[in-house]
């Protein structure tokens, strides 16, 4: 036993305890219509043939062995990760009954790693971002978890911004803790809240030099991270405690739905802004983005002479005059002209088009609210 103990404490051994969840529920509503309920971002593909989803697995199975990768899903989307993630075992698929936010999605899947190993280590990944540089993504994940592994602590990921950017959250640096391969760890001092919902302004964020885009990548030892839920949010912590006690056997899927319709929705920021204080950030080297709106797409898409771009597929035609600083994303055999528009963003589906000012794209997720309201379904 004594020597079971030394094993766990030993800095040497957190690659021997590290997983891999990857979330898989988010409905993308700020690339709508291309992005829908029924085929969120993850499932899409935007600069080549591979899908998100698809792209994050193969990063992370540069940093653990498949057994330790773990997918968290809801119903509607588990063909989709079975199509698209053929590789993965069922038993390594989560399905959440319902959505009932983060912080039980991330419970769900702490105490599930915890059954197959006690002293599991966890990075929380999401599926829709784009890494490119997978050297140095391992190289941030790994500083994490020997962080989170030797300190029992929460920790996360940060890269430095390229541009001021109102729709995401920042982490600002605090004291110089440590550098673990190359990689400088910090603690937290605070998280800044999108400016597009604070009001902040964005170019003061910006200009801090301490502001990194919060990359979100959570690492926590699913001990440490389930204390945390316990103390900050006990009715969660309750539920996730009944989850931990059922059986895995063919009554566990109906068990788990009855305890989530009594589980309370809670956002996993609300343990994380009550612990910053305690919590660390590790500085990742990589490119990062989170395609959360359309000029994001713009942005990382090749230009010509007048910086116009597009996504054309099933064969779709552009015919541009005089046009610049525009977006045409197209799908299904069309073809869009445009004369003399600036900085516009333009999608066409089959059955929706969308023309928005390529600065006011985040607005597309009051689109959606709209839609929802007048209970389009046909449209969402």
């Amino acid at each position: 036993m004594q020597k079971n103990l030394e094993k766990t404490d030993s800095r040497e051994n957190y690659k021997d305890h590290l997983y891999i969840l990857i979330y898989c529920g988010g409905g993308g509503t700020r690339l709508w219509p291309y992005s829908r309920d029924k085929a969120p971002k993850q499932f899409l593909s935007f600069n080549g043939d591979k899908t998100l989803i698809r792209k994050t697995f193969e990063r992370v199975k540069s940093v653990v062995p498949l057994e330790n990768i773990y997918i968290i899903t809801l119903p509607d989307y588990t063909d989709e990760v079975h199509k698209f993630l053929h590789e993965i075992p069922k038993d390594q698929v989560i399905v959440e009954p319902a959505r009932r936010d983060t912080l039980l999605a991330a419970g769900l899947g702490a105490v599930l790693i915890q059954k197959k190993d006690p002293n599991a280590v966890i990075v929380n990944q999401w599926s829709d971002q784009l890494v490119e540089g997978v050297d140095k993504y391992r190289d941030a994940l790994f500083a994490g978890a020997e962080t989170a592994w030797t300190k029992k602590v929460l920790v996360t990921t940060g890269v430095r911004p390229e541009y001021p950017h109102p729709g995401l959250e920042y982490v600002r640096k605090g004291e110089h803790l440590s550098q673990k391969n190359g990689v400088d760890v910090y603690k937290v001092d605070k998280f800044i809240e999108r400016p597009e919902r604070s009001g902040r302004d964005v170019d003061d964020v910006f200009k801090d030099k301490r502001s990194l885009w919060h990359a979100t990548p959570w690492i926590w030892r699913a001990d440490t991270f389930l204390a945390k839920v316990k103390k900050h949010s006990l009715g969660t912590h309750k539920r996730l405690t009944e989850i931990a006690s059922l059986p895995l056997n063919s009554d566990w899927s109906k068990n788990v739905e009855k305890i989530y319709k009594e589980s309370p929705k809670v956002q996993i920021d609300m343990v994380i802004s009550k612990d910053q204080g305690e919590m660390y950030v590790v500085e990742g080297e990589y490119d990062w983005l989170d395609l959360g709106d359309f000029n994001v797409l713009w942005k990382m898409a090749k230009k010509d002479q007048n910086h116009n771009a597009s996504l054309l597929k099933k064969d779709s035609e552009w015919i541009n005059v005089n046009s610049e600083g525009t977006y045409v994303l197209s799908y299904g055999k069309k073809t869009i002209v445009t004369s003399d528009v600036k900085d516009m963003v333009i999608v066409a589906l089959e059955d929706a088009i969308l023309i928005i000012p390529r600065d006011k794209t985040q607005n597309v997720k009051k689109v959606v609210e709209l839609l929802k309201e007048q209970k389009r379904t046909d449209l969402l």
